[in-house]
């Protein structure tokens, strides 16, 4: 965002981008699984899930780039190591997965009137799912763009440049870490409340190095 007055149009055109983008695999993959499981029953469901679902990330990733930006050095600059940026490894994975469980929070409301028509064998009630979550998914990409675009317009009229996300951006590593060293298991105690209920094998690259598992 190099022109000043251009933050509006800017945010609204990457929303836009991660919709076609997003909405195009989540169709694709919709009509793929609906081929092979052939239940009509679920139909209601992706029409309402789907369209809530992609306006919900929309406005959720607009928020969390102005909010909780995870800042990279320049391309130019950049390592294979995760913990190079300025956020800890532990953070982005945390934030990650709050952004994960919002979305699914987001297409609450439209997959809860689906499964009240099914409930009470209202076919109108089912189909008015999908109004509920293209509504819905509207609403929050909305709110969400318009958040943000407040948010920079008022970081243009205050200081010009973070120095922390200037150093990040010029490719300075954090004091104490060389170059392509390892990222340490660095997780405050909210992070590991947060991950420790998530199953499964911890991602490559968080365990500490030297120990074998």
């Amino acid at each position: 965002m190099m022109v000043p007055g251009t933050e509006r149009t800017d945010l609204r055109g990457r929303q836009v981008a991660w919709v076609v983008l997003a909405g195009s695999l989540g169709v694709s993959l919709s009509i793929v699984g609906g081929l092979i499981a052939r239940q009509a029953w679920t139909i209601p469901y992706v029409l309402a899930g789907l369209p809530a679902l992609l306006g919900g990330g929309a406005g959720l990733l607009a928020v969390f780039s102005v909010a909780a930006p995870i800042v990279k050095a320049d391309p130019h600059r950049r390592t294979t190591n995760p913990a190079d940026s300025g956020t800890s490894v532990g953070g982005q994975i945390v934030q990650a997965q709050v952004l994960l469980y919002l979305a699914v929070v987001s297409a609450l409301p439209a997959l809860g009137t689906v499964l009240a028509g099914s409930l009470t064998h209202s076919g109108a009630l089912s189909w008015a799912g999908a109004g509920v979550g293209v509504l819905t998914g509207t609403l929050l990409a909305w709110i969400g763009g318009l958040f943000a675009t407040g948010q920079l317009r008022r970081r243009r009229s205050g200081p010009a440049v973070d120095p922390a996300a200037q150093g990040n951006h010029a490719g300075r590593r954090p004091k104490g870490r060389r170059p392509g060293a390892a990222p340490s298991a660095d997780f405050s105690l909210a992070e590991r409340r947060i991950l420790r209920p998530v199953p499964g094998p911890a991602p490559a690259g968080l365990h500490r190095p030297g120990r074998r598992h």
